[in-house]
């Protein structure tokens, strides 16, 4: 798999060792959490793009339509003969890769219960969201808990959807998420701020209102000092 293009340029730079070739490939867009990576190819063969781009060289499901299939240019015929395709019967293959599914799953089990022994209340990471928010679905939590969550400043995919949906102005959706998981009202991103603040700088009274009823108070300070009230005057707001 290492030596794969695609692991290649799905763990350019992220993993030790692991780096697209700079004399084809450069990266120039990556998402926020590295789900997206968009590379542009360099140095491409002239004639080869000139090869691609014209019409003649197309496969059209009917001449002339607009649903036409590009090709290889003649120049990776000899690199695409080497190629090896997967096979739905490749028995072996399937066994190994099962194999490795299962290790992993056992490997991630155990990692997560190690640390989910030194803290239960720790922000879930993406793989251990489903466990995490199953334990308080529907269940009130705790001062403690309340205590314990609001002390993991941290910016994640959930502060990510939280600011969006407040934001947005989003009060149906916000109401079904803290339904199923109350706890997540209480979520404080890096700076300190969580969906009180940004329920305040954004205007939205309703949001404000349905958090005080999942325990949100007015009174949780920042990394600055401020409260979700500063935020009312504009010269706080980010």
């Amino acid at each position: 798999m290492s030596q794969s293009l695609l692991y290649r340029l799905h763990s350019h730079d992220l993993k030790p060792g692991v780096q697209a070739n700079p004399e084809y490939f450069k990266e120039v867009y990556k998402s926020t959490y590295g789900r997206v990576r968009i590379f542009q190819v360099l140095n491409i063969d002239e004639e080869s793009k000139a090869w691609v781009v014209d019409p003649r060289n197309k496969v059209c499901d009917v001449q002339g339509e607009w649903f036409c299939r590009g090709q290889y240019p003649p120049a990776l015929q000899n690199v695409l003969a080497e190629k090896v395709d997967f096979k739905p019967g490749d028995k072996p293959y399937q066994s190994q890769y099962l194999d490795n599914i299962d290790k992993q799953v056992h490997h991630i089990s155990l990692e997560r219960a190690a640390k989910d022994e030194e803290s239960e209340l720790r922000i879930p990471s993406l793989l251990g969201s489903l466990d995490y928010y199953g334990k308080i679905e529907g269940k009130e939590p705790t001062d403690a808990e309340v205590k314990e969550f609001s002390s993991i400043w941290e910016d994640t995919i959930y502060t990510t959807e939280m600011w969006t949906l407040i934001t947005k102005g989003d009060v149906e959706d916000l109401e079904k998420w803290l339904t199923v998981a109350p706890l997540v009202a209480h979520m404080r991103s890096s700076d300190g701020r969580g969906p009180m603040f940004w329920a305040f700088e954004h205007r939205r009274q309703d949001m404000g209102q349905m958090l005080t009823k999942f325990g949100v108070g007015h009174s949780d300070r920042d990394k600055d000092g401020l409260t979700p009230v500063d935020l009312l005057d504009s010269q706080h707001v980010k």
